[in-house]
């Protein structure tokens, strides 16, 4: 099986996914939540944990698949296989909790899948990632990334995706995602559009934020400290589509040999282009 068809047995995931979450069961109730930004009442019906598992059985069926890791709960390794998939099962929590709460689809959240060529397991870089899958959860909405002959191929729906084609950035005319999560970040973010009115927003699912600039809804997303197990998927998702990923504080472009650690933290800013990137990052810097 090549990358091209695994992403692909991944993305037929979809419709399953959200039927797992249709659980009404009171004693699998999670009392603290696990990771960076989980709620202390962690999605009430243990939403990580089932949807984890069940990547988890469905991920052990792959004999490529020679590591695996899912937020919030242990893998496996074994002595064969090409692949290490790392899974964040439920980005948007407080969404989904909120949408149970309030009876209606909500915000987004979504399954986030990050797929790297086993190298040195120790020493992951970006340049090792040869594939991702983000799935919204609320309507099936899919982007795959796969890796060929050394570049990204990214699909929304599975047509090709294209990130837009503007150069300078205008919040009154296209939206720019930011990480409200972070006190830094929103201080940063809002210093960065003195006076403008428009479109700076924060859904709550940074996979679909992500992912919303491969597709050309976004033409960005900033963060000051993004979890890699999210980040991974939306660096391919977005190359693929003809974007870039900047430092956040460099202003310099990933070549693909930055460290690549599941369950760390880095500064970046996904943009539809280099002009996209250029001025928010001299606006940052100002």
């Amino acid at each position: 099986m090549d990358i091209t068809m695994f992403c692909q047995r991944i993305a037929e995931l979809a419709p399953i996914l959200p039927k797992k979450l249709q659980v009404k069961d009171s004693a699998r109730v999670i009392t603290q939540g696990t990771a960076f930004g989980d709620l202390h009442q962690d999605c009430e019906i243990g939403a990580d944990q089932i949807l984890g598992q069940f990547l988890y059985e469905f991920f052990l069926e792959f004999e490529n698949v020679r590591y695996l890791e899912i937020e919030g709960l242990s893998g496996f390794s074994r002595n064969q296989g090409k692949w290490a998939v790392y899974v964040d099962p439920l980005d948007g929590s407080l969404n989904f909790k909120t949408a149970r709460e309030s009876g209606s689809c909500g915000l987004p959240y979504t399954v986030c899948v990050t797929i790297l060529e086993v190298k040195t397991p120790l020493a992951s870089k970006f340049e090792h990632i040869v594939g991702a899958v983000v799935i919204d959860l609320r309507n099936e909405d899919i982007w795959v990334a796969y890796k060929e002959a050394d570049e990204f191929h990214t699909f929304f729906n599975g047509k090709p995706a294209k990130t837009r084609p503007e150069t300078k950035v205008g919040i009154g005319k296209m939206i720019v995602f930011g990480e409200m999560y972070y006190p830094s970040n929103r201080e940063r973010l809002c210093r960065m559009f003195p006076e403008e009115k428009g479109w700076l927003r924060n859904p709550g699912s940074a996979a679909y934020e992500m992912a919303s600039v491969a597709n050309g809804m976004a033409v960005a997303f900033i963060c000051d400290q993004q979890k890699l197990h999210e980040l991974g998927a939306g660096y391919a998702l977005v190359r693929g589509a003809g974007g870039v990923a900047v430092g956040f504080f460099s202003g310099t472009y990933f070549t693909g040999d930055e460290s690549y650690v599941f369950n760390s933290q880095r500064p970046v800013i996904l943009a539809a282009n280099k002009w996209i990137a250029r001025d928010l990052w001299q606006r940052l810097a100002r």
